[in-house]
């Protein structure tokens, strides 16, 4: 019966884990198809995730962006109004 239980133990738990990682990759799905410009950053401010929206509208690759304080990103006078609005964001919270 011991054994039993530990395959039903393990069953739940590869299931709970299934359900996780499938959970995890709907909500990667979601911000990469997502129309509006989404970043994501750590406390420090340091940028961790852009979406392909994100991309367009600043101009930049991911890989020029991830890593950077959004502050350390050149910006043209288009794209300060879009900072401005991020930044109005950040502070409502």
């Amino acid at each position: 019966m011991a054994c039993y239980n530990e395959l039903i133990q393990l069953e739940y738990g590869e299931v709970r884990a299934q359900f996780k990682l499938r959970a995890c990759n709907s909500i990667f799905t979601a911000l990469e198809k997502s129309q509006e410009a989404i970043e994501i950053t750590s406390e420090e401010h340091v940028i961790q995730y852009v979406n392909p929206a994100f991309e367009s509208v600043m101009g930049y690759q991911k890989g020029e962006l991830i890593g950077k304080e959004l502050t350390e990103v050149p910006i043209n006078e288009k794209k300060a109004d879009f900072l401005d609005t991020i930044n109005s964001c950040i502070k409502l919270g």
